[in-house]
């Protein structure tokens, strides 16, 4: 019968560049743990993870997270001259991530499409030149004027009177595709509008 056949270093791929290729090793003396480095068997290796003999995981490498995906933007742009009651944005403070796509046109105003299904939380903060209401709609119909549907308004507020400022915000899950929108029905006053969408989940 054929004894037990130890191998202390097993690489994995055969690149000729180190970086390209992964080390499965154990110590010596052998203790129960397995460790896994990023470089060849014999040239110097970037340590990744190590699994120690009771199946317990440690990363001992950097560890990266995807970034989280916002769009913040700040202080009106008017609407577009298509769907008119779509609000429009005149400065972009944060724009990252791939779970959510902004465009802004000319004629049909800002628009924040989903990418990733998941939980994503709204605010919008409107000030307008008299009371006049706004919000944040999902794959609206009607884009000229208020939402006809409640299915389609996330949350809604209503500036009480010129230079006043009011908000509203949502928490919802999301699927790829839908189609965030802010609808106003104000002319915009100062520079006080803002709109942020992240995903949260």
């Amino acid at each position: 019968m054929a004894g037990q056949v130890t191998v202390n270093a097993v690489q994995l791929g055969d690149s000729a560049t180190a970086a390209n290729n992964f080390v499965v090793s154990v110590p010596t003396p052998p203790n129960g743990t397995i460790k896994i480095s990023k470089g060849n068997v014999g040239a110097t290796t970037q340590d990744v993870l190590a699994i120690d003999a009771s199946g317990n995981a440690a990363f001992i490498g950097k560890v990266t997270q995807a970034m989280q995906s916002m769009v913040r933007l700040q202080g009106a742009n008017g609407f577009g001259s298509t769907n008119t009651a779509q609000r429009r944005y005149s400065n972009v403070v944060t724009n990252q991530g791939s779970d959510i796509t902004y465009a802004d046109s000319a004629t049909l105003g800002a628009t924040f499409t989903i990418n990733t299904s998941g939980v994503y939380g709204m605010s919008c903060t409107d000030a307008t030149t008299a009371a006049a209401d706004f919000g944040i709609s999902k794959n609206a119909t009607v884009l000229t004027t208020v939402p006809s549907t409640l299915s389609e308004v996330l949350s809604e507020g209503t500036t009480p009177a010129a230079a006043y400022r009011a908000s509203c915000g949502a928490t919802v899950y999301l699927l790829a595709g839908d189609v965030i929108r802010v609808y106003a029905t104000g002319t915009p006053s100062g520079t006080r509008q803002f709109f942020s969408i992240t995903k949260v989940d």
